[in-house]
């Protein structure tokens, strides 16, 4: 492990223990909060201070946390060869790196982190330039016919060679049967699809015009996220680009209609929107100076109305031009996507492995 790798794993383990003190004092704040609206005004003074003293206590904790597990990296670090192997050499460090950019890739793109993976073509371990001269190096063999691999959330192009012992990976059977030549791509699977989507994009753009032959064909296998960033390449790649070569869209695994933790994760929060726009409010009463109660008056909204309901519209976006298809987008979180279907007149197929999706 190289030194700015030990120290960038340092600073994202130090904003992560330091994460640990921020939810505790939210759930200090959440309880806090129950207990002085239970208590009503007259603990008003007290509240304010127990929150002045609680927040600075908690922003005391946090970045205490942070600056010891980020100071003892950096101590580590100092001891490191200048020489020392880089994490992504060894198959067991390039899939740390693949799991840590798919929980945090977001993160170390903004810190501009060593560990951030940006788009690129790997071979044999290893990044190609999108270069005439570095293509033909690395595809010696190469061929009009271009098979694309997209790997899933938390992989890396090494994915695409799990059981080699057992069976002849998917790239070397296209290679042998069919003369496709396969290209393996590996990207931050924890940026935004419609971010890697548009890498993806320019990267084949630049891709098919530095390849080495003419390219006459492609074609995009995309394991789970992987499929989704290749239906947002097609749909964010300009007319006359590379997309209207690709004749093959294969997907393994690709929710198109959705991951299920996402799906439940917005049933979940849609049905606690309902149950708070349903909720009836408690009411205040009022006296008279002669002791008698008057009309009931609400301290609050009885109910939320329906027409503002908590949940945001739906938007969709106009399709691009042909050869994009209008068809089902991806789903709210993905709105702005659509299907990608090859172009009329070509021969080509479409596939999603998953029936169920």
């Amino acid at each position: 492990m190289r030194t700015d790798e030990l120290r960038a794993l340092g600073d994202l383990a130090g904003d992560a223990a330091a994460g640990i003190a921020t939810q505790a004092r939210e759930v200090h704040e959440s309880v806090a909060a129950r207990v002085f609206g239970a208590l009503g005004p007259t603990a008003a003074p007290v509240r304010a201070v127990h929150d002045r003293v609680a927040s600075g206590a908690y922003a005391a904790a946090s970045a205490l946390t942070g600056a010891l597990v980020k100071g003892a990296a950096a101590a580590a670090s100092l001891a490191r060869p200048d020489d020392a192997a880089s994490l992504r050499d060894a198959p067991r460090g390039r899939l740390a790196v693949g799991a840590l950019n798919g929980m945090w890739g977001d993160r170390l793109y903004r810190a501009h982190s060593t560990l951030e993976t940006p788009m690129a073509v790997r071979v044999r371990g290893h990044d190609v330039a999108i270069e005439a001269d570095a293509l033909r190096r690395a595809f010696p063999h190469a061929t009009p016919r271009l098979a694309v691999f997209l790997h899933g959330l938390c992989e890396t192009e090494d994915a695409w060679r799990l059981g080699a012992a057992r069976h002849v990976p998917y790239g070397d059977r296209l290679e042998a049967e069919l003369g496709y030549t396969p290209v393996f791509l590996r990207y931050n699977s924890g940026r935004h699809i419609s971010h890697n989507g548009r890498a993806l994009a320019a990267l084949l753009d630049a891709v098919c015009a530095h390849w080495p032959e003419e390219v006459s064909e492609v074609a995009l296998i995309g394991h789970s996220m992987g499929g989704l960033v290749a239906r947002g390449a097609c749909h964010y790649a300009p007319p006359g680009s590379w997309r209207e070569r690709v004749r093959h869209v294969f997907s393994l695994g690709s929710p198109h209609k959705g991951a299920p933790l996402e799906l439940g994760a917005n049933a979940v929060c849609h049905a606690g929107c309902e149950a708070s726009a349903s909720r009836t409010w408690p009411t205040a009463t009022s006296s008279t100076p002669t002791g008698r109660a008057t009309t009931p008056t609400p301290s609050g909204p009885t109910r939320v109305p329906r027409s503002r309901s908590l949940t945001p519209p739906r938007t969709t976006s106009s399709a691009p031009a042909s050869p994009v298809s209008p068809t089902r987008p991806w789903g709210d979180c993905w709105a702005t996507c659509s299907s990608y279907v090859p172009a009329p007149g070509h021969r080509g197929t479409a596939v999603s492995a998953c029936a169920s999706r």
